[in-house]
């Protein structure tokens, strides 16, 4: 794949410009070209510095940041900007080199700039412009369906949260009977407070306001320090079930409850701790305090520009609706626990999801780079054969591997259609989507039920297995070149050993072969980060369904097969 590239250093291919101060009474909100800063754009202007398209990158402060520029720009003195031969050298491509380079860990000093001379030492492979524009072409269209796919998963995790926190804000605005209207202050007993540096030697844990996740609502960092060492501010004590609340910037929401694990230890004065009396379960105002309207009060009342917070008595008397009944209450509570519970799995789905996908954008600039991704233009539509011969391929696969002992359910019988037509380029005219089993097209199923009907006979279902029927004959009383096209692929993968696999090895080994092809890349961390998003059966992916061994070995076994040559071709 390399063989027309060429190491350079990155001085050879770019030069790197230095830009020009603006003054402020030439900056205008509304100009007609963009003002760039070291990370992006920072005004307009009725004037530009350059006319070209270029890559912006930080000089000084957010150093070895990059932006892509508009066609006429002005460029500020905190930046450089990019020229280059346009003859030999595709915008695009360069800006998706210089992703890879990770520049930003070149930037050196108090207030971090870059060198322009380090940048021009680092040495890279770059190949002819045409073969640049084809690899830009193929990265934008991944990286647009990757686009597409966080802005789902990003919406999805929105949605998430928005229906959580729907049924708990309703919780408190829509009351029953029986409901009680009180001040928080009227529900909490008194807590204690303590002065650990009376007791110099001994050890405790410290709760800082920044210790709660405002994410989780779990208390992570604390520090175990002895009375000594004990801040000012470590003045709370704190029990189990305590509730504590950030008084310090409010509208962060940094609420936890108290595990046993905390019992008796310390939190800082910029918590609010709120113990329940016997009118109120503590869960429940663990709660109350996460909702919407809570949090509005919360910014009525915080006070200060740069470290805005409230005080105690303030949440105190914040008025609280309740069920009289704790019975009442715990069933609200039973509620909204497991709401969270699968609001939280669902969450991390979706994170992971993100970074599943940032990682296979990474991953797939990377082997951009390294000449392991293959270009493969659009080719035409295959032709499609009719219904009568695609089942006479089936035929063949069914006689081929029911001869070898394999299985033919099928699944098996669609990923054989899929290596068919994937590998061995045998024009099946199928339109292989991501499925639960696998590489899959529902005209499949029909071919399949249409040989299976009472009318047809071409096949019979015995124990699950799809072999010959009573009519074989008549289907291939007039075998077409296709039927015996698919004998000779049959016949191959036969040798391979591929017929005495259980259905769930071809579903691997067709999985990852669509996983190749999709990718276009051989790289096993792709082809996982590919797996990872796709959805099986078991609410699992394919990622879950197969472990990283069996993906490998999978992996290993088609490129020994030299398989996805088939799969990665340039036309």
């Amino acid at each position: 794949m390399k063989t027309s590239w060429q190491i350079k250093e990155l001085g050879e291919i770019i030069k790197l410009e230095y830009g020009k101060p603006l003054p402020d009474s030439k900056r205008h909100p509304d100009g007609k070209y963009p003002v760039y800063g070291a990370n992006g754009e920072k005004n307009r202007t009725n004037e530009f510095f350059y006319n070209k398209p270029s890559i912006i990158v930080g000089r000084k402060g957010s150093a070895g940041e990059l932006n892509l520029t508009e066609e006429k720009f002005w460029p500020l003195d905190v930046t450089y900007f990019v020229t280059f031969d346009s003859t030999k050298y595709d915008l695009g491509f360069i800006y998706n080199l210089l992703n890879t380079l990770e520049l930003t860990k070149l930037a050196k000093g108090v207030k971090p700039g870059i060198n322009r001379n380090d940048v021009y030492s680092i040495k890279v492979d770059t190949p002819p412009i045409s073969e640049q524009k084809r690899i830009v072409k193929k990265l934008d269209e991944v990286f647009e369906k990757v686009t597409k796919a966080k802005e789902a998963a990003e919406k999805n995790l929105q949605n998430s949260k928005k229906l959580f926190e729907s049924y708990l804000n309703g919780i408190f605005v829509n009351p029953s009977k029986d409901w009680d209207e009180r001040f928080l202050g009227e529900v909490l007993q008194k807590t204690e407070t303590v002065d650990p540096t009376k007791k110099p030697k001994e050890k405790f844990v410290y709760i800082d306001v920044s210790s709660v996740d405002k994410e989780t609502k779990e208390i992570v960092n604390t520090s175990l320090l002895i009375g000594k060492d004990a801040p000012s501010r470590a003045r709370k004590l704190v029990k189990t079930n305590d509730v504590i609340f950030a008084t310090v910037r409010p509208t962060h929401a940094r609420v936890a409850i108290i595990t046993e694990k905390y019992n008796n230890q310390v939190c800082s004065t910029g918590y609010f701790i709120l113990r329940t009396n016997d009118l109120m379960n503590n869960k429940l105002v663990f709660y109350f305090l996460l909702t919407s309207s809570f949090n509005r009060q919360m910014e009525k009342l915080q006070k200060g520009a740069s470290y805005p917070a409230v005080t105690d008595s303030e949440v105190k008397n914040i008025k609280i609706l309740f069920p009289k009944s704790l019975a009442e209450q715990k069933k609200i509570i039973d509620k909204l626990d497991v709401l969270s519970i699968e609001t939280n799995k669902l969450e991390k789905i979706y994170k992971k999801k993100l970074a599943c996908l940032e990682e296979l954008k990474k991953s797939i600039l990377k082997q951009a780079f390294e000449g392991k991704l293959v270009v493969q233009e659009q080719t035409s539509s295959l032709p499609v054969p009719s219904p009568y011969i695609r089942n006479q391929v089936h035929a063949a696969i069914v006689g081929q591997v029911s001869k070898d002992g394999g299985e033919t359910t099928e699944v098996a019988v669609a990923k054989y259609d899929h290596l068919l037509q994937e590998i061995f380029g045998i024009s099946l005219g199928y339109q292989f989507q991501t499925h639960l089993f696998g590489p899959f097209d529902v005209e499949i199923k029909k071919l399949v039920s249409s040989g299976l009907s009472p009318r047809n006979r071409w096949f019979v279902k015995r124990n699950g297995m799809i072999v010959a029927g009573s009519n074989i004959t008549a289907l291939l009383s007039r075998s077409s070149n296709l039927y015996r096209n698919a004998q000779t692929a049959m016949i191959e993968l036969a040798r391979l050993g591929i017929t005495k696999m259980n259905t769930d090895k071809v579903e691997l080994l067709s999985t990852v072969c669509h996983a190749i092809k999709e990718c276009r890349s051989t790289d096993l961390k792709i082809i996982r980060n590919f797996m990872d998003q796709w959805q099986t059966n078991n609410n699992q992916t394919k990622a879950q369904k197969f472990s990283l061994e069996q993906t490998k070995k999978c992996l290993d076994f088609i490129l020994s097969k030299r398989l996805e040559q088939k799969l990665l071709i340039f036309t």
